[in-house]
Protein backbone atom coordinates (compact mmCIF):
# COMPACT_ATOMS: atom_id res chain seq x y z
CA UNK A 1 0.00 0.00 0.00
CA UNK A 2 1.61 3.37 -0.91
CA UNK A 3 0.95 6.24 1.53
CA UNK A 4 0.15 9.84 0.32
CA UNK A 5 1.28 12.67 2.20
CA UNK A 6 -0.56 16.54 1.22
CA UNK A 7 0.96 19.77 1.87
CA UNK A 8 -0.75 21.16 4.48
CA UNK A 9 -0.35 24.27 7.16
CA UNK A 10 2.93 25.77 7.70
CA UNK A 11 4.24 23.51 10.78
CA UNK A 12 2.64 20.41 8.78
CA UNK A 13 4.68 21.80 6.08
CA UNK A 14 7.57 21.99 8.32
CA UNK A 15 7.11 18.34 9.09
CA UNK A 16 7.17 17.30 5.90
CA UNK A 17 10.40 19.05 4.44
CA UNK A 18 11.90 17.44 7.47
CA UNK A 19 10.54 14.02 6.28
CA UNK A 20 12.36 14.69 3.48
CA UNK A 21 15.66 15.70 4.79
CA UNK A 22 15.67 12.84 7.16
CA UNK A 23 15.20 10.42 3.72
CA UNK A 24 17.82 12.22 1.85
CA UNK A 25 20.54 11.94 4.17
CA UNK A 26 19.72 8.59 4.64
CA UNK A 27 20.11 8.18 0.92
CA UNK A 28 23.39 10.35 0.33
CA UNK A 29 24.61 8.13 3.17
CA UNK A 30 24.00 4.76 1.61
CA UNK A 31 21.53 3.96 4.60
CA UNK A 32 18.24 3.27 1.79
CA UNK A 33 17.28 3.52 -1.69
CA UNK A 34 14.26 5.55 -2.27
CA UNK A 35 13.57 4.23 -5.63
CA UNK A 36 13.01 0.99 -4.04
CA UNK A 37 10.44 2.08 -2.06
CA UNK A 38 8.57 3.73 -4.88
CA UNK A 39 8.98 7.32 -3.31
CA UNK A 40 8.12 10.25 -5.65
CA UNK A 41 7.58 14.02 -5.13
CA UNK A 42 4.01 15.40 -7.12
CA UNK A 43 2.53 19.02 -7.17
CA UNK A 44 1.13 18.85 -3.92
CA UNK A 45 2.49 15.92 -2.15
CA UNK A 46 4.74 13.02 -1.35
CA UNK A 47 3.69 9.52 -1.60
CA UNK A 48 5.68 5.98 -0.67
CA UNK A 49 5.00 2.42 -0.47
CA UNK A 50 4.33 1.85 3.62
CA UNK A 51 7.41 -0.38 4.55
CA UNK A 52 9.91 2.41 4.03
CA UNK A 53 8.49 2.81 7.50
CA UNK A 54 10.17 0.04 8.69
CA UNK A 55 13.69 1.54 8.38
CA UNK A 56 12.48 5.05 9.15
CA UNK A 57 13.20 5.09 13.51
CA UNK A 58 17.18 4.32 11.87
CA UNK A 59 17.21 7.04 9.93
CA UNK A 60 15.29 9.17 12.09
CA UNK A 61 18.40 8.73 14.88
CA UNK A 62 21.38 8.99 12.16
CA UNK A 63 20.05 12.45 11.41
CA UNK A 64 20.06 14.51 14.10
CA UNK A 65 23.45 12.47 15.84
CA UNK A 66 24.94 13.77 12.69
CA UNK A 67 23.56 17.45 12.30
CA UNK A 68 24.31 17.74 16.29
CA UNK A 69 27.65 16.42 16.45
CA UNK A 70 29.63 17.39 19.52
CA UNK A 71 32.46 16.32 18.27
CA UNK A 72 32.74 18.52 15.05
CA UNK A 73 30.68 21.43 16.88
CA UNK A 74 33.10 21.49 19.48
CA UNK A 75 36.31 21.59 17.18
CA UNK A 76 34.64 23.97 15.06
CA UNK A 77 34.08 25.81 18.41
CA UNK A 78 38.10 25.26 19.56
CA UNK A 79 39.22 26.44 15.88
CA UNK A 80 37.47 29.91 15.67
CA UNK A 81 38.69 30.62 19.67
CA UNK A 82 42.48 29.31 18.52
CA UNK A 83 42.09 32.20 15.83
CA UNK A 84 41.33 34.79 18.32
CA UNK A 85 43.61 33.80 20.87
CA UNK A 86 46.63 34.84 18.82
CA UNK A 87 45.68 38.03 19.36
CA UNK A 88 47.54 39.78 22.14
CA UNK A 89 44.00 42.09 23.59
CA UNK A 90 41.93 38.91 22.84
CA UNK A 91 43.89 36.23 24.77
CA UNK A 92 42.67 36.04 28.11
CA UNK A 93 39.12 36.05 27.11
CA UNK A 94 39.61 33.30 24.36
CA UNK A 95 41.62 31.00 27.10
CA UNK A 96 38.98 31.44 29.71
CA UNK A 97 36.28 30.47 26.90
CA UNK A 98 38.15 27.26 25.89
CA UNK A 99 38.56 26.07 29.49
CA UNK A 100 35.05 27.00 29.76
CA UNK A 101 34.33 24.18 26.93
CA UNK A 102 36.41 21.89 28.10
CA UNK A 103 35.08 21.96 31.77
CA UNK A 104 31.59 21.60 30.65
CA UNK A 105 32.37 18.32 28.36
CA UNK A 106 34.21 16.65 31.32
CA UNK A 107 31.47 16.77 33.77
CA UNK A 108 29.38 15.02 30.83
CA UNK A 109 32.80 12.56 29.82
CA UNK A 110 33.15 11.35 33.45
CA UNK A 111 29.45 10.10 33.90
CA UNK A 112 30.14 8.23 30.55
CA UNK A 113 33.30 6.65 31.37
CA UNK A 114 35.69 7.53 34.54
CA UNK A 115 38.81 6.25 33.12
CA UNK A 116 38.19 8.10 29.64
CA UNK A 117 37.71 11.53 32.34
CA UNK A 118 40.43 11.16 34.08
CA UNK A 119 42.49 11.54 30.55
CA UNK A 120 40.46 14.60 29.94
CA UNK A 121 40.68 16.16 33.63
CA UNK A 122 44.51 16.22 32.87
CA UNK A 123 44.25 18.09 29.83
CA UNK A 124 41.68 20.08 31.42
CA UNK A 125 44.56 21.05 34.07
CA UNK A 126 47.14 21.20 31.80
CA UNK A 127 45.55 24.12 29.63
CA UNK A 128 44.91 25.54 33.25
CA UNK A 129 48.59 26.32 33.88
CA UNK A 130 49.04 28.37 30.54
CA UNK A 131 49.17 31.86 31.21
CA UNK A 132 50.65 33.78 28.27
CA UNK A 133 50.21 33.67 24.66
CA UNK A 134 54.08 32.32 23.77
CA UNK A 135 52.58 28.92 25.38
CA UNK A 136 50.36 28.79 22.08
CA UNK A 137 52.03 25.35 20.61
CA UNK A 138 51.92 23.99 23.77
CA UNK A 139 47.94 25.02 23.83
CA UNK A 140 47.53 23.88 20.33
CA UNK A 141 48.59 20.34 21.41
CA UNK A 142 46.45 20.06 24.34
CA UNK A 143 43.99 20.86 22.50
CA UNK A 144 44.44 18.13 19.98
CA UNK A 145 44.55 15.64 22.72
CA UNK A 146 41.05 17.21 24.28
CA UNK A 147 39.42 16.76 20.47
CA UNK A 148 40.83 13.11 20.07
CA UNK A 149 38.95 12.16 23.25
CA UNK A 150 35.74 13.87 22.06
CA UNK A 151 36.17 12.06 18.93
CA UNK A 152 36.23 8.29 20.78
CA UNK A 153 33.10 7.11 19.17
CA UNK A 154 31.30 5.80 22.50
CA UNK A 155 32.21 9.39 23.84
CA UNK A 156 30.71 11.80 21.13
CA UNK A 157 27.98 9.14 20.58
CA UNK A 158 26.06 9.59 23.73
CA UNK A 159 27.04 13.92 23.55
CA UNK A 160 25.36 14.05 20.59
CA UNK A 161 22.57 11.51 21.43
CA UNK A 162 21.88 13.64 24.90
CA UNK A 163 22.97 16.91 23.01
CA UNK A 164 19.92 16.68 20.09
CA UNK A 165 17.17 14.87 22.64
CA UNK A 166 17.73 17.65 24.81
CA UNK A 167 16.94 20.74 21.95
CA UNK A 168 14.22 18.24 20.92
CA UNK A 169 12.37 18.01 24.45
CA UNK A 170 13.45 21.93 25.01
CA UNK A 171 11.95 23.25 21.88
CA UNK A 172 8.97 20.59 20.20
CA UNK A 173 7.80 17.79 22.47
CA UNK A 174 8.34 17.70 25.56
CA UNK A 175 9.47 14.61 27.36
CA UNK A 176 7.26 12.72 24.67
CA UNK A 177 8.58 8.66 23.86
CA UNK A 178 12.48 8.15 24.35
CA UNK A 179 12.95 12.04 24.77
CA UNK A 180 11.51 11.18 28.37
CA UNK A 181 14.64 11.47 30.67
CA UNK A 182 13.64 7.64 32.13
CA UNK A 183 15.45 6.82 29.01
CA UNK A 184 18.98 9.02 29.85
CA UNK A 185 20.81 5.85 30.18
CA UNK A 186 19.15 3.56 27.79
CA UNK A 187 21.89 2.28 24.67
CA UNK A 188 21.25 3.97 21.03
CA UNK A 189 19.94 0.86 19.78
CA UNK A 190 17.07 0.64 22.90
CA UNK A 191 15.71 4.40 22.57
CA UNK A 192 15.46 3.34 18.66
CA UNK A 193 13.46 0.75 19.65
CA UNK A 194 11.69 3.00 21.73
CA UNK A 195 10.78 5.52 18.79
CA UNK A 196 9.59 2.63 16.77
CA UNK A 197 7.25 1.03 19.04
CA UNK A 198 5.66 4.46 20.16
CA UNK A 199 5.19 6.46 16.41
CA UNK A 200 5.77 3.31 13.74
CA UNK A 201 4.00 0.34 14.71
CA UNK A 202 0.70 2.66 15.44
CA UNK A 203 1.18 3.59 11.72
CA UNK A 204 0.67 0.37 10.70
CA UNK A 205 -1.75 -0.33 12.89
CA UNK A 206 -4.22 2.32 11.55
CA UNK A 207 -3.05 1.05 7.63
CA UNK A 208 -3.70 -2.33 8.29
CA UNK A 209 -7.19 -1.55 9.47
CA UNK A 210 -8.08 0.21 6.76
CA UNK A 211 -7.09 -3.15 4.81
CA UNK A 212 -8.63 -5.53 6.66
CA UNK A 213 -11.86 -3.34 6.43
CA UNK A 214 -11.64 -3.36 3.18
CA UNK A 215 -10.64 -6.57 1.55
CA UNK A 216 -12.32 -8.92 4.61
CA UNK A 217 -15.90 -10.61 4.58
CA UNK A 218 -15.71 -12.45 8.05
CA UNK A 219 -16.13 -10.75 11.43
CA UNK A 220 -14.12 -13.29 12.97
CA UNK A 221 -11.10 -12.12 11.46
CA UNK A 222 -11.86 -8.37 12.21
CA UNK A 223 -12.50 -8.99 15.79
CA UNK A 224 -9.34 -11.55 15.88
CA UNK A 225 -7.49 -8.62 14.57
CA UNK A 226 -8.50 -5.97 17.01
CA UNK A 227 -8.01 -8.08 19.82
CA UNK A 228 -3.99 -8.72 18.60
CA UNK A 229 -3.44 -5.31 18.56
CA UNK A 230 -2.87 -3.15 21.40
CA UNK A 231 -4.27 0.46 19.60
CA UNK A 232 -7.35 -1.40 19.60
CA UNK A 233 -7.70 -2.94 22.76
CA UNK A 234 -10.57 -0.36 23.84
CA UNK A 235 -12.41 -0.99 20.67
CA UNK A 236 -12.39 -4.74 20.41
CA UNK A 237 -14.32 -4.88 23.89
CA UNK A 238 -17.11 -2.12 22.32
CA UNK A 239 -17.83 -4.44 18.75
CA UNK A 240 -18.22 -8.00 20.89
CA UNK A 241 -21.85 -7.79 20.85
CA UNK A 242 -22.29 -6.77 17.14
CA UNK A 243 -22.71 -9.85 15.12
CA UNK A 244 -22.82 -8.36 11.36
CA UNK A 245 -20.10 -7.39 9.17
CA UNK A 246 -21.86 -4.26 7.87
CA UNK A 247 -22.76 -3.33 11.56
CA UNK A 248 -19.12 -3.62 12.46
CA UNK A 249 -17.47 -1.68 9.42
CA UNK A 250 -20.20 1.34 10.52
CA UNK A 251 -19.44 1.30 14.26
CA UNK A 252 -15.46 1.34 13.21
CA UNK A 253 -16.06 3.93 10.88
CA UNK A 254 -18.16 5.88 13.52
CA UNK A 255 -16.26 5.55 16.38
CA UNK A 256 -13.00 6.03 14.97
CA UNK A 257 -12.35 10.01 14.64
CA UNK A 258 -10.59 11.08 11.14
CA UNK A 259 -7.51 12.87 11.65
CA UNK A 260 -8.10 16.60 11.52
CA UNK A 261 -5.05 17.38 10.25
CA UNK A 262 -4.82 15.02 7.19
CA UNK A 263 -8.34 14.02 7.22
CA UNK A 264 -6.94 10.90 5.15
CA UNK A 265 -6.35 8.72 7.72
CA UNK A 266 -8.10 7.68 11.38
CA UNK A 267 -6.76 8.45 14.73
CA UNK A 268 -6.62 5.87 17.15
CA UNK A 269 -8.16 7.22 19.58
CA UNK A 270 -5.23 10.55 20.42
CA UNK A 271 -5.33 14.15 20.16
CA UNK A 272 -3.36 16.86 19.62
CA UNK A 273 -1.93 17.88 22.58
CA UNK A 274 1.62 19.71 23.46
CA UNK A 275 3.85 16.57 23.01
CA UNK A 276 3.10 16.96 19.56
CA UNK A 277 4.52 20.55 18.81
CA UNK A 278 5.37 22.39 21.72
CA UNK A 279 4.94 26.07 19.97
CA UNK A 280 1.35 25.66 18.80
CA UNK A 281 -0.08 23.50 21.30
CA UNK A 282 -2.16 24.28 24.77
CA UNK A 283 -3.13 22.11 27.73
CA UNK A 284 -6.81 20.90 26.19
CA UNK A 285 -7.67 19.86 29.28
CA UNK A 286 -6.83 22.81 31.23
CA UNK A 287 -8.10 25.13 28.99
CA UNK A 288 -11.73 24.05 27.98
CA UNK A 289 -13.01 27.16 28.39
CA UNK A 290 -11.01 28.42 24.73
CA UNK A 291 -12.83 25.65 22.78
CA UNK A 292 -16.68 25.75 21.55
CA UNK A 293 -18.49 24.16 23.43
CA UNK A 294 -16.21 22.93 25.68
CA UNK A 295 -14.67 20.47 23.42
CA UNK A 296 -11.43 19.41 23.28
CA UNK A 297 -11.23 16.91 20.84
CA UNK A 298 -8.43 17.56 17.80
CA UNK A 299 -8.54 13.53 16.79
CA UNK A 300 -4.87 13.46 15.16
CA UNK A 301 -3.26 10.50 13.50
CA UNK A 302 -0.46 7.96 14.02
CA UNK A 303 1.27 9.08 10.07
CA UNK A 304 0.43 12.90 11.26
CA UNK A 305 2.12 12.22 14.82
CA UNK A 306 5.36 11.38 12.84
CA UNK A 307 5.65 14.11 10.35
CA UNK A 308 5.14 16.75 13.19
CA UNK A 309 8.00 14.87 15.51
CA UNK A 310 10.06 15.96 11.97
CA UNK A 311 9.53 19.20 12.47
CA UNK A 312 13.40 19.82 14.22
CA UNK A 313 14.42 18.31 10.52
CA UNK A 314 12.23 20.78 8.75
CA UNK A 315 13.19 23.57 10.19
CA UNK A 316 16.29 25.88 10.14
CA UNK A 317 18.39 27.00 13.32
CA UNK A 318 18.86 30.70 13.37
CA UNK A 319 21.00 32.69 15.97
CA UNK A 320 20.13 36.36 16.52
CA UNK A 321 23.73 37.90 17.07
CA UNK A 322 22.26 41.09 16.39
CA UNK A 323 19.98 41.36 19.10
CA UNK A 324 22.72 42.53 21.75
CA UNK A 325 23.93 42.16 25.27
CA UNK A 326 20.63 42.75 26.55
CA UNK A 327 19.28 39.45 25.48
CA UNK A 328 20.39 35.85 26.83
CA UNK A 329 22.20 33.65 24.65
CA UNK A 330 18.66 31.46 24.33
CA UNK A 331 17.00 34.17 23.49
CA UNK A 332 19.04 34.55 20.55
CA UNK A 333 18.65 31.14 19.07
CA UNK A 334 15.39 30.48 17.13
CA UNK A 335 13.68 28.04 14.97
CA UNK A 336 12.02 28.99 11.67
CA UNK A 337 10.51 27.84 8.40
CA UNK A 338 9.84 29.49 5.47
CA UNK A 339 6.40 28.50 3.92
CA UNK A 340 4.94 29.25 0.18
CA UNK A 341 1.81 28.93 -1.68
CA UNK A 342 3.48 26.45 -4.20
CA UNK A 343 4.42 22.88 -4.94
CA UNK A 344 6.53 20.31 -2.84
CA UNK A 345 9.62 21.04 -4.56
CA UNK A 346 10.10 24.55 -4.58
CA UNK A 347 9.00 24.40 -0.89
CA UNK A 348 11.97 22.11 -0.67
CA UNK A 349 14.22 24.11 -2.82
CA UNK A 350 13.29 27.64 -0.86
CA UNK A 351 13.95 26.27 2.41
CA UNK A 352 17.14 24.28 1.72
CA UNK A 353 18.50 27.70 0.33
CA UNK A 354 17.08 29.29 3.42
CA UNK A 355 19.17 26.61 5.73
CA UNK A 356 22.26 27.24 3.99
CA UNK A 357 21.97 30.89 5.11
CA UNK A 358 21.56 30.16 8.20
CA UNK A 359 24.84 31.47 9.31
CA UNK A 360 24.00 35.16 8.34
CA UNK A 361 22.58 37.83 11.22
CA UNK A 362 18.88 37.89 9.00
CA UNK A 363 18.98 34.61 6.90
CA UNK A 364 14.87 35.40 5.68
CA UNK A 365 16.36 39.25 4.37
CA UNK A 366 18.72 37.52 2.30
CA UNK A 367 16.33 34.90 1.41
CA UNK A 368 13.45 37.23 0.36
CA UNK A 369 16.03 39.56 -1.35
CA UNK A 370 17.52 36.61 -3.14
CA UNK A 371 14.03 35.89 -4.34
CA UNK A 372 13.02 38.89 -5.46
CA UNK A 373 16.70 39.83 -7.53
CA UNK A 374 16.70 36.22 -9.31
CA UNK A 375 12.99 36.30 -9.67
CA UNK A 376 11.74 39.27 -10.68
CA UNK A 377 8.67 38.22 -13.12
CA UNK A 378 7.53 36.80 -10.18
CA UNK A 379 3.95 37.94 -9.22
CA UNK A 380 2.39 39.98 -6.56
CA UNK A 381 0.77 37.45 -5.63
CA UNK A 382 3.57 35.43 -5.01
CA UNK A 383 5.18 37.03 -3.00
CA UNK A 384 2.15 38.33 -0.98
CA UNK A 385 1.88 34.11 -0.12
CA UNK A 386 5.49 33.78 1.66
CA UNK A 387 5.05 33.22 5.18
CA UNK A 388 8.18 33.41 7.58
CA UNK A 389 7.48 31.77 10.69
CA UNK A 390 10.23 32.04 13.45
CA UNK A 391 9.83 30.55 17.17
CA UNK A 392 11.77 29.98 20.57
CA UNK A 393 9.82 27.64 22.83
CA UNK A 394 11.01 26.77 26.08
CA UNK A 395 9.49 23.63 27.80
CA UNK A 396 10.44 23.99 31.17
CA UNK A 397 9.19 27.30 31.20
CA UNK A 398 6.04 26.73 29.27
CA UNK A 399 7.07 30.13 27.30
CA UNK A 400 7.08 30.54 23.49
CA UNK A 401 8.21 33.38 21.39
CA UNK A 402 6.42 33.20 18.03
CA UNK A 403 6.96 35.92 15.28
CA UNK A 404 5.20 35.50 12.10
CA UNK A 405 6.30 37.62 9.04
CA UNK A 406 4.44 37.60 5.60
CA UNK A 407 4.37 40.00 2.96
CA UNK A 408 1.35 42.82 2.68
CA UNK A 409 0.03 44.06 -1.22
CA UNK A 410 1.60 47.10 -0.86
CA UNK A 411 5.11 45.80 0.32
CA UNK A 412 5.09 43.41 -2.42
CA UNK A 413 4.40 46.09 -5.45
CA UNK A 414 7.65 48.20 -3.97
CA UNK A 415 10.41 44.55 -4.08
CA UNK A 416 8.86 43.72 -7.72
CA UNK A 417 8.84 47.56 -9.00
CA UNK A 418 11.99 49.36 -6.78
CA UNK A 419 14.02 46.30 -5.52
CA UNK A 420 16.78 48.31 -7.01
CA UNK A 421 16.46 50.73 -3.93
CA UNK A 422 17.64 47.97 -1.35
CA UNK A 423 20.05 47.15 -3.55
CA UNK A 424 21.96 50.46 -3.20
CA UNK A 425 22.52 50.36 0.31
CA UNK A 426 25.91 49.21 0.72
CA UNK A 427 26.50 48.77 4.30
CA UNK A 428 25.51 45.10 4.22
CA UNK A 429 24.23 45.51 8.01
CA UNK A 430 22.46 48.64 7.44
CA UNK A 431 20.58 46.88 4.50
CA UNK A 432 19.82 44.20 6.37
CA UNK A 433 18.56 46.17 9.84
CA UNK A 434 16.17 48.20 6.86
CA UNK A 435 14.93 45.19 5.58
CA UNK A 436 14.18 43.99 9.17
CA UNK A 437 12.08 46.71 10.05
CA UNK A 438 10.29 46.74 6.41
CA UNK A 439 9.22 42.91 6.64
CA UNK A 440 7.83 43.91 10.19
CA UNK A 441 5.34 46.47 8.90
CA UNK A 442 7.41 49.01 11.18
CA UNK A 443 8.87 52.52 10.09
CA UNK A 444 12.92 52.75 9.70
CA UNK A 445 13.31 56.17 10.78
CA UNK A 446 14.56 54.85 13.88
CA UNK A 447 17.40 52.54 11.64
CA UNK A 448 17.92 56.00 9.85
CA UNK A 449 18.43 57.56 12.95
CA UNK A 450 20.66 54.72 14.65
CA UNK A 451 22.79 55.06 11.35
CA UNK A 452 23.25 58.68 11.40
CA UNK A 453 24.44 58.66 15.05
CA UNK A 454 26.54 56.11 14.01
CA UNK A 455 28.41 57.63 11.31
CA UNK A 456 28.80 60.76 14.03
CA UNK A 457 30.09 59.20 16.39
CA UNK A 458 32.63 57.03 14.21
CA UNK A 459 33.56 59.98 11.91
CA UNK A 460 32.54 57.95 9.15
CA UNK A 461 32.18 61.03 6.67
CA UNK A 462 29.74 58.74 4.75
CA UNK A 463 25.50 59.01 4.59
CA UNK A 464 24.87 58.66 0.94
CA UNK A 465 23.04 55.32 2.58
CA UNK A 466 21.29 56.96 4.86
CA UNK A 467 19.64 59.33 2.24
CA UNK A 468 19.00 56.22 -0.07
CA UNK A 469 16.85 54.93 3.27
CA UNK A 470 15.26 58.10 3.19
CA UNK A 471 14.21 57.39 -0.49
CA UNK A 472 13.31 53.93 0.50
CA UNK A 473 10.85 55.36 3.79
CA UNK A 474 9.21 58.16 1.07
CA UNK A 475 8.24 55.40 -1.63
CA UNK A 476 7.22 52.75 0.82
CA UNK A 477 4.99 55.23 2.75
CA UNK A 478 3.54 56.07 -1.08
CA UNK A 479 2.43 52.51 -1.64
CA UNK A 480 1.35 52.07 1.49
CA UNK A 481 -1.22 55.21 0.56
CA UNK A 482 -1.89 53.74 -3.08
CA UNK A 483 -0.07 56.27 -4.38
CA UNK A 484 2.02 53.80 -6.57
CA UNK A 485 3.45 56.81 -8.95
CA UNK A 486 6.10 58.82 -7.45
CA UNK A 487 6.11 62.47 -7.75
CA UNK A 488 9.26 63.89 -9.20
CA UNK A 489 9.33 66.66 -7.42
CA UNK A 490 9.57 65.18 -4.45
CA UNK A 491 12.71 63.30 -5.88
CA UNK A 492 14.26 66.54 -6.72
CA UNK A 493 13.09 68.35 -3.23
CA UNK A 494 14.78 64.99 -1.61
CA UNK A 495 17.80 65.70 -3.83
CA UNK A 496 17.72 69.40 -3.34
CA UNK A 497 17.86 68.55 0.92
CA UNK A 498 20.73 66.27 0.35
CA UNK A 499 22.90 68.81 -1.61
CA UNK A 500 22.19 71.07 0.47
CA UNK A 501 23.42 69.15 3.47
CA UNK A 502 26.53 69.38 1.46
CA UNK A 503 26.65 72.83 0.46
CA UNK A 504 26.70 73.43 4.88
CA UNK A 505 29.23 70.79 4.81
CA UNK A 506 31.69 72.21 1.91
CA UNK A 507 31.32 75.88 3.78
CA UNK A 508 32.11 74.95 7.14
CA UNK A 509 34.86 72.82 6.14
CA UNK A 510 36.70 75.96 4.20
CA UNK A 511 36.27 77.97 7.46
CA UNK A 512 38.03 75.50 8.86
CA UNK A 513 34.98 74.66 11.35
CA UNK A 514 34.09 71.13 10.60
CA UNK A 515 34.73 70.24 13.94
CA UNK A 516 31.01 71.78 14.78
CA UNK A 517 29.57 69.47 11.80
CA UNK A 518 28.96 66.77 14.45
CA UNK A 519 27.34 68.71 17.06
CA UNK A 520 24.71 70.06 14.55
CA UNK A 521 23.35 66.83 13.51
CA UNK A 522 22.95 65.89 16.66
CA UNK A 523 20.96 68.85 18.07
CA UNK A 524 18.36 68.55 14.10
CA UNK A 525 18.65 64.39 15.04
CA UNK A 526 17.47 65.23 18.26
CA UNK A 527 14.75 67.47 17.29
CA UNK A 528 13.43 64.95 14.87
CA UNK A 529 13.50 62.25 17.10
CA UNK A 530 11.03 63.87 19.49
CA UNK A 531 9.06 65.46 16.45
CA UNK A 532 9.98 68.81 17.32
CA UNK A 533 9.61 70.75 14.66
CA UNK A 534 10.02 74.54 16.52
CA UNK A 535 13.81 73.03 17.81
CA UNK A 536 14.83 71.49 14.58
CA UNK A 537 13.96 75.31 12.21
CA UNK A 538 15.60 76.64 15.00
CA UNK A 539 18.63 75.23 14.30
CA UNK A 540 18.16 74.98 10.94
CA UNK A 541 18.20 79.09 11.35
CA UNK A 542 20.82 79.85 13.59
CA UNK A 543 22.97 77.26 11.24
CA UNK A 544 22.07 79.43 7.75
CA UNK A 545 22.64 82.79 9.68
CA UNK A 546 26.40 81.70 10.83
CA UNK A 547 26.80 80.76 7.06
CA UNK A 548 25.67 83.92 5.73
CA UNK A 549 23.45 82.29 4.17
CA UNK A 550 19.83 82.32 2.53
CA UNK A 551 17.39 79.43 3.89
CA UNK A 552 15.80 77.32 1.18
CA UNK A 553 12.08 77.73 0.90
CA UNK A 554 12.11 74.19 0.95
CA UNK A 555 12.24 74.25 5.30
CA UNK A 556 8.99 75.59 4.83
CA UNK A 557 7.88 71.87 3.90
CA UNK A 558 8.80 70.99 7.65
CA UNK A 559 5.94 72.92 8.96
CA UNK A 560 3.23 71.78 6.14
CA UNK A 561 4.29 68.47 5.41
CA UNK A 562 2.54 68.19 1.83
CA UNK A 563 4.59 66.18 -0.17
CA UNK A 564 7.78 64.93 2.46
CA UNK A 565 7.33 64.27 6.02
CA UNK A 566 9.53 66.01 8.50
CA UNK A 567 11.58 62.86 9.23
CA UNK A 568 12.07 62.78 4.99
CA UNK A 569 12.76 66.50 5.23
CA UNK A 570 15.39 66.19 8.65
CA UNK A 571 16.81 62.67 7.66
CA UNK A 572 17.64 64.07 3.88
CA UNK A 573 19.35 66.72 5.23
CA UNK A 574 21.49 65.61 8.20
CA UNK A 575 22.72 62.94 5.28
CA UNK A 576 23.92 65.75 3.33
CA UNK A 577 25.72 67.99 5.78
CA UNK A 578 27.43 64.60 6.93
CA UNK A 579 28.70 63.23 3.61
CA UNK A 580 31.85 64.38 2.31
CA UNK A 581 31.43 62.88 -1.01
CA UNK A 582 29.24 64.59 -3.44
CA UNK A 583 27.21 61.82 -4.38
CA UNK A 584 23.44 62.46 -6.16
CA UNK A 585 21.23 60.05 -5.87
CA UNK A 586 18.93 60.00 -9.53
CA UNK A 587 15.49 58.80 -10.08
CA UNK A 588 15.11 55.29 -11.84
CA UNK A 589 19.11 54.58 -11.50
CA UNK A 590 19.37 50.42 -10.60
CA UNK A 591 22.73 49.75 -8.16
Amino acid sequence: MKVRLYLNDWFYNMGLIGFRRILEFGENNGKINLAEYGYAEKENYIEFEKNLLTVFHHLYFDYFLDKYDIAKREKKQIEKLMNMIQIQEKFKEALENIKRIIKANNDKIKKIDPEIYKRADEVYKSVGKIKKIEEFNKLENLLNEFLQIMSIREINKRLTLNKFKSVLSDNFFGQRSFLNVTHTNRSLEEQKEIMYRDFIIPIFDSIELVEILNDVDDTSKITEFLSNKKSFKSLSKKIKGIKTLEKIKDFIDNEIDNCCLCGCYKSLGANYEEGDFIPLAVSADNARNMFWNLNVKYPICPLCKLILFCTPAGCTNIYKSYLGENYDAKDKEYFAFVNIDTNFENLYKTNEFFYKRRDYDIPFNELILDIINTAKERSVWQLQNILYVEFNSNYNSKNCKMNYFNIPKYLAWFFKEKIYLINAIQDKNFKMQLMDKILSNKDIKSVIDEKIREIITENLGKAMDCFNAVIIRMEINKYKNLEKEVVDLAYRDLNMLFEEGQKINSFLQSQNAENKINSIAYRLLNATKSGNKKDFMDAVIRLYMSCDKAIPSLFLEVMTEKSLSFEDISYAFISGLLNNKNKKFEKGEEM
